[in-house]
């Protein structure tokens, strides 16, 4: 984790619960490696945004922010593995919001249009319980 304190300062029982990034699947992901995988399952070459797509977008996202810690909500598995360095984490609560089984596979990660699987995502609703990791301003653009 960054930074010079203690990133658990607020929440010392989640030391060791939560995977480093360096180990974290997340870290290395590579949406081409899926390339071949889902152009078997019939998706066209272009399914996915380019590199440089992604990039502008990330880029986009963030502009105009300065030199500002960015805090990222986490819900489900992210709170265990985040994949990025983060220099505090804290309980978090997002209103209107809910963790729901809405979001509906068919493609073959989690079902098949056979046996469509369920995935947890945010739905209208009451609020959602999770974790808020900040990432500090110096480490924004390495780790986001």
């Amino acid at each position: 984790m960054t930074g010079q304190s203690d990133p658990f300062r607020h929440h010392p029982e989640l030391r060791g619960r939560i995977v480093d990034p360096d180990l974290s699947f997340f870290r290395g992901f590579e949406p081409a490696a899926h390339d071949a995988r889902m152009r078997a399952l019939g998706f066209p070459d272009d399914w996915r945004y380019s590199d440089a797509e992604r990039e502008a977008r990330r880029r986009s996202l963030l502009a105009g922010r300065g030199r500002q810690p960015l805090w990222v909500f986490a819900y489900g598995s992210l709170m265990e593995d985040p994949g990025f360095h983060f220099s505090d984490v804290r309980h978090g609560r997002i209103a209107g919001y809910a963790r729901r089984f809405c979001l509906i596979d068919t493609f073959g990660w989690r079902g098949s249009a056979a046996a469509p699987g369920l995935m947890a995502a945010l739905d209208k609703g009451f609020g959602c319980e999770g974790l808020v990791f900040c990432i500090a301003p110096e480490a924004v653009e390495t780790e986001s």
